[in-house]
């Protein structure tokens, strides 16, 4: 079950990569990301999209992609936490369980929306959206209950505190 919610994830970024390079075929900049990690987090190396996890056992994993900005304006947290709507509904969010919390709060590169879900088979599902020049779009599936609610916690840091080159 925990690969099929991590598989659902890569495909929701990539259908929302697709749609969004089709709309702007022209004019996209390339960005590099920078992901500011804290300690005992590492990057695990070769995956696409970039991934992350806590050297313990047992820790879930961060996964951190890059789109273009979203076709809409994205003025308000409502904004956000809409365009984060639509493209959790344009998969099957059954699969993810119940929505816990839709929320937003400001990132050091935009308005950053986040909805955490929960699976009686999985446990918990977090994913983020920030829309600014260029969209983050990140996901968190858990590893053990016992490192969860740290993880949880700095995951959200870590999307928060992405900047852009």
């Amino acid at each position: 079950m925990k690969y099929l919610v991590v598989g659902i994830a890569i495909l929701v970024v990539i259908a929302a990569f697709i749609v969004v390079v089709k709309k702007r075929k022209n004019g996209i900049r390339k960005h590099t990301m920078l992901v500011h990690l804290p300690v005992g987090w590492t990057e695990i190396s070769g995956q696409s999209p970039r991934a992350y996890k806590r050297s313990e056992k047992g820790s879930g994993i961060l996964q951190i992609s890059l789109f273009p900005p979203s076709s809409t304006a994205i003025n308000s947290g409502a904004d956000a936490e809409l365009q984060l709507e639509r493209m959790m509904e344009a998969m099957s969010s059954s699969e993810l369980g119940n929505r816990i919390v839709l929320t937003y709060d400001q990132a050091k590169t935009g308005i950053m929306a986040t909805a955490l879900y929960k699976n009686e088979k999985q446990g918990l599902f977090q994913v983020w959206l920030v829309c600014g020049e260029v969209n983050i779009f990140a996901t968190y599936t858990m590893g053990s209950l016992e490192t969860v609610q740290t993880e949880i916690q700095e995951a959200a840091k870590i999307v928060k505190d992405i900047t852009l080159d």
